[in-house]
């Protein structure tokens, strides 16, 4: 019985940890594309008043940040897995 209960509750926290760092990927995917969308649906409906209130260089920022959610992604895998994190702070 004790086994068991050890057992779905190691379950839960897993489950728990999968959960939490779904929630970061999605939030980390929300902040670094949400820009990029705006940006492009500005760009469709008002092609002449984008670059008169953005500059390139901050256009090309955005685009950067998009090119950012894909090494963000990684980063999030490797430092939200327990096992990662006890090789990295044995060192």
């Amino acid at each position: 019985m004790v086994i068991n209960t050890r057992r779905v509750s190691t379950q839960l926290n897993t489950k728990k940890r999968v959960i939490r760092m779904l929630c970061v990927l999605v939030l980390e995917f929300f902040i670094c594309w949400t820009p990029v969308y705006v940006i492009n649906i500005w760009a469709l409906y008002w092609p002449k008043q984008i670059y008169s209130t953005l500059s390139p260089t901050i256009i090309s920022y955005i685009h950067l940040l998009s090119y950012l959610s894909s090494c963000t992604n990684s980063i999030t895998y490797c430092f939200m897995h327990k096992k990662f994190r006890e090789i990295l702070f044995q060192l």
